[in-house]
């Protein structure tokens, strides 16, 4: 069973959303999980860190709204994020799978991609994330292309996709 996971976090306001009032400060915090069933895709916006960073936290608890999806990747970004308190729910142990996971932040010229994190079951799987992710400039936010270039370079991408 192949498990993909995909979560955004983007904390510089300007940066997140360049079509955004400049003046208004915005906190936002993506994810989805596909792993046999589907949570689909979660935006959350928030006018402060701590409210966008206690919204993330509720909305990975919630079953209804994960459509009962995807509990131990869940579990782990709450962990991974240190959301106050203990994990709310009985999780199985993962099947015995192995998660490979990548992240990446770029910044250049005052400009952010945020956060960006993915998990895989497969090395393979993980890699093509991460170079189609690599190349998306408008899930970069149109930033740091530099940066994101060597990072494709450097996991040979052209080669994964």
């Amino acid at each position: 069973m192949k498990s993909l996971l995909f979560f955004s976090l983007c904390f510089l306001a300007a940066a997140c959303d360049s079509s955004s009032d400049p003046t208004e400060t915005q906190f936002r915090a993506t994810y989805e999980i596909n792993a046999g069933c589907t949570t689909g895709l979660h935006e959350l916006v928030e006018a402060s860190e701590s409210a966008i960073a206690q919204a993330f936290c509720d909305e990975l608890v919630d079953q209804v709204a994960n459509r009962n999806c995807g509990l131990y990747q869940r579990e782990q970004i709450f962990k991974a994020v240190e959301c106050s308190g203990t994990w709310p729910h009985n999780t199985p142990t993962g099947g015995g799978l192995r998660h490979h996971s990548y992240s990446y932040a770029y910044e250049q010229d005052g400009c952010s991609t945020g956060t960006h994190f993915f998990a895989s079951t497969t090395d393979i799987g993980l890699s093509r994330l991460v170079c189609k992710a690599l190349k998306d400039e408008v899930f970069n936010k149109y930033c740091a292309k530099a940066s994101r270039d060597r990072a494709y370079f450097e996991k040979d991408c052209d080669a994964v996709l």
